[in-house]
């Protein structure tokens, strides 16, 4: 059976913990590596669970690729339906059904309710496109991080990861300028990043540390980035820096409608960004534009000179470069214009990357096959998604899967040690389709929000609104719990 996670609000894990508070013994360290959207978050979700959590950057301050992103306009999300959303993401060997289930989790409207509930108003464009009201980045880090340290979140700045171990414990170890040191935890979210924007810390130096524990990854590759091709010295003097705008554009059998823009180097533009990917797997990439998508060629032939085209400047510049070099019917090569590509444009210049730990070392809940309380979230992983807001919603959601995860890893260590018991439940209740009881076992009592892997319907018709009598059970068969009434 596919495996599901019914997994509570950030409100509903915070009214269980203060409902039911987890003593000091009971009370798990969970260790974020990075400082990143992804970082951050999966502090916030952790800490919300009742986690004692420890996030280490590497950098002098966390949140610096997020303010550079945001300095031309923080694009939170995108308004677009679930299903338009988890076609955005690509990735080799992506578990089916991951995205749609993981974008379930967290959605584009919880984005903005989370940042509502920083004080963030947000609003959508006719793009779809969502922001923030004041546009910019360093409002909602000022907020997100006073709210994180308010959660009990400690930061160590200037750590960089440098290896890792796992026997009883999570054992992690740092450079910082005071030198090299170790800590152990109950738990670790690894969240290192791309490889793109590398003055921000992004710099994918993590590669070689998790190849050597055998754990796959895939080459960093530019993603979201203009590609390169040779343009004459004649068209760059007409048309370089201005816009092909509602245009047209195939690749690899994948079409695109949207603006590019040609510079001295090549392409840049939304419709490049959304086709990288495509682009990538050809052995000779070729960008075939169609300059007038709404006319046909007949249409285009009955208005007789390519001055009555209604072209604009960069489209007739184009559209002379290429009848230069191979001579054609100017109507049809307006609609089927080939661009030959040489390269994407270095990592550094990307906006984002492809590549990073393979799919195929992780389990669908984001652990690391090799280890059992290690996991990766946001950039760091295999994945994609074009600009307009895809990016920064994946790298949330998929925090906060890896954060219930861990927190569901160090609660399953725990009842791995009873086993062979039953746990008393004295107290349960449902929170946002999650269960949180109250157990006692061996003359001690504790609790735990624990998402369940059981069908809505007979969690629904179960338990929902109830409180469990005394003789309920919760035992603890497989990797969550299940509860049951005797």
């Amino acid at each position: 059976m596919k495996r599901r996670y019914f997994f509570p609000s950030i409100d509903s894990c915070a009214a269980a913990r203060q409902s039911w508070p987890v003593s000091g013994t009971d009370t798990p360290n969970i260790v974020v590596c990075g400082g990143g959207p992804a970082g951050l978050f999966a502090a916030e979700i952790a800490a919300s669970l009742g986690a004692k959590v420890d996030l280490y950057e590497k950098m002098a301050t966390p949140g610096r690729k997020l303010l550079v992103a945001g300095k031309g306009g923080l694009n939170l999300t995108h308004g677009g339906d679930r299903e338009h959303f988890a076609k955005q993401y690509q990735g080799d060997d992506t578990p089916m059904g991951f995205w749609e289930d993981c974008l379930s989790e967290f959605d584009n409207q919880a984005i903005r309710e989370w940042a509502l509930g920083l004080g963030i108003e947000t609003f959508k464009q006719r793009t779809g496109r969502v922001y923030p009201r004041e546009m910019k980045a360093a409002g909602l880090l000022r907020r997100w991080i006073v709210r994180l340290k308010e959660s009990g979140v400690t930061f160590y700045n200037r750590h960089t990861l440098i290896d890792f171990s796992e026997k009883d414990q999570v054992e992690l170890y740092f450079s910082t300028p005071e030198g090299e040191k170790s800590i152990t935890c109950d738990g670790a979210i690894f969240a290192l990043g791309g490889a793109s924007w590398p003055r921000t810390g992004s710099d994918g130096q993590w590669q070689n540390m998790l190849e050597k524990h055998q754990i796959g990854v895939r080459k960093m590759q530019s993603a979201n980035c203009g590609w390169e091709c040779e343009w004459s010295a004649d068209l760059l003097a007409g048309a370089e820096g201005l816009p092909l705008k509602n245009v047209k554009a195939y690749a690899n059998g994948i079409a695109c409608l949207g603006e590019l823009m040609i510079t001295r180097y090549g392409l840049e533009g939304g419709i490049i960004y959304q086709l990288g990917h495509a682009l990538r797997q050809m052995a000779n990439p070729v960008l075939v534009v169609d300059l007038k998508p709404t006319f046909s060629i007949d249409q285009l032939r009955s208005k007789g000179r390519i001055s009555n085209w209604n072209l604009s400047q960069a489209a007739h510049a184009l559209l002379d470069w290429s009848l230069s070099h191979q001579e054609g019917c100017p109507a049809e090569r307006t609609k089927q214009l080939p661009i030959p590509l040489l390269r994407p444009r270095p990592l550094a210049e990307a906006i984002s990357t492809a590549g990073g730990v393979a799919w195929k070392s992780l389990e669908t809940d984001l652990r690391i096959k090799q280890f059992r309380s290690i996991f990766c979230a946001g950039e760091m992983i295999d994945w994609e998604a074009p600009t307009g807001g895809y990016l920064l919603q994946g790298c949330l959601a998929s925090a906060k899967r890896a954060a219930f995860a861990a927190m569901e890893a160090w609660n399953n260590r725990w009842s791995h040690e009873f086993s062979h018991h039953d746990l008393l439940v004295t107290d349960c209740r449902i929170l946002a389709n999650s269960v949180v009881f109250l157990s006692k076992n061996h003359g001690g009592n504790r609790c735990t929000p624990l998402p369940y892997q059981c069908r809505r319907t007979r969690l629904t018709t179960c338990l929902q609104g109830q409180t469990l009598p005394s003789s309920a059970k919760a035992t603890t068969r497989g990797k969550l719990g299940r509860i049951t009434t005797c």
